[in-house]
């Protein structure tokens, strides 16, 4: 079981990352670069001018990651790179694919590295090597019902599932609604009824497997931490949530319902904290005429292009919550930082695995977010 609260990445090419041995630290780095190999040699994605893309600056080059890669823009054929005859350990030869590939920047030698990252037996290393896949190789190359077999099979882990099932949506997930709409919205009504709302993320069955969604009132371990410094936290039996699918159109009608819960209530201006897509669905409804109070958003993915800053007036404060080098909004091709001085940062020492670790009261109280909400 790989640990969710990494505090430091082990460096691709250095003598830990080349151990591989078991669930190890190790294991999670080289899942990392083949996470990244996807963008970082077939889009514009750590290139393009903004500063969101200073997060490549940032969280990629102390994992060890070089940036310095030829753009490709033809896709490799996966049949020609796999299936090679490897003694094992496969995850060793992976790991000495991935090091040649970083220092040289060749997108040949980085394709086989991705491609024997598909077989390998490792499913975090797997699911990671095939999300780079569908951008490495032609997709009448790569057998997606054998590699979902495999899975179904094989994987033990709520991580690994959870971000198969962001694969597959990615893959084959229905076209994105319209977009939410601009600043020149509707205004909720205002209102002096102030108080605090939770948005929940993405809800996915093997990511809510045996526990209670965070923000349920009076059962969410977090709602509970919330409650006990903020009574006066929304916990009628009509709060507020949505479906919770991994897909713009999902989303873009809990933005919709989002306004309009907010609206009908008179309850402009109240805070909120939100997790993950629910971040966006709070960012998209501000685009509709909502208007917040305290904002903290966790672990929200930056979809520059979909969600936008908040409007003037929209918020009173915004606060980012995250960890770096989120495995979860990596697969989501997300980025994770906003424009410098835009929004305050509170950046929690975690890496790769830890995406729900701020919904814990325990992180709540070590990394005094209380703060932000009282």
């Amino acid at each position: 079981m790989y640990r969710e609260e990494i505090e430091a990445p082990v460096r691709i090419g250095s003598e830990e990352f080349m151990r591989q041995s078991g669930d190890s630290d190790a294991k999670v780095a080289l899942a990392a670069y083949l996470l990244v190999a996807g963008p970082l040699f077939f889009s514009d994605m750590l290139r393009a001018d903004g500063a969101p893309v200073m997060l490549a600056l940032g969280e990629l080059q102390e994992t060890g990651i070089n940036l310095a890669v030829q753009l490709r823009w033809e896709k490799f054929h996966a049949r020609e790179y796999g299936g090679l005859t490897v003694l094992p350990p496969l995850d060793r030869h992976i790991a000495e694919l991935v090091t040649e590939a970083n220092n040289t920047g060749d997108g040949k030698i980085a394709a086989r590295a991705v491609a024997e990252g598909m077989r390998s037996e490792d499913e975090l290393i797997r699911v990671c090597a095939l999300a780079s896949g569908i951008e490495f190789f032609e997709a009448d190359s790569i057998d997606l019902p054998a590699q979902l077999a495999w899975f179904y099979g094989n994987a033990r882990q709520a991580l690994t599932l959870e971000l198969l099932s962001m694969l597959l949506a990615r893959v084959w997930g229905p076209p994105a609604a319209a977009a939410a709409g601009g600043a020149g919205g509707p205004t909720a009504r205002r209102s002096r009824v102030t108080g605090l709302m939770a948005v929940h993320g993405t809800v996915l069955a093997f990511s809510q497997a045996n526990r209670p969604e965070w923000s349920v009132p009076n059962q969410g371990q977090l709602y509970q931490h919330l409650s006990s410094f903020r009574p006066d936290i929304y916990g009628n039996p009509d709060y507020y949530r949505w479906e919770g699918g991994y897909t713009d159109y999902a989303r873009e009608v809990a933005i919709q319902n989002l306004f309009d819960w907010i609206d009908r209530r008179r309850l402009s201006g109240i805070d909120v904290v939100a997790h993950s897509h629910g971040c966006n669905v709070v960012l998209g409804s501000m685009m509709k005429g909502a208007r917040f109070g305290k904002v903290v958003l966790m672990n929200c993915p930056v979809h520059w292009a979909k969600y936008h800053m908040p409007p003037t007036g929209a918020a009173g404060t915004v606060t980012s919550v995250r960890i770096k080098f989120d495995f979860v909004l990596w697969l989501d091709r997300a980025y994770q930082r906003f424009p410098a001085r835009a929004i305050h940062e509170h950046v929690l020492p975690f890496w790769y695995t830890g995406h729900s670790v701020c919904t814990k009261p325990s992180t709540w109280q070590r990394h005094r977010l209380d703060q932000y909400l009282v």
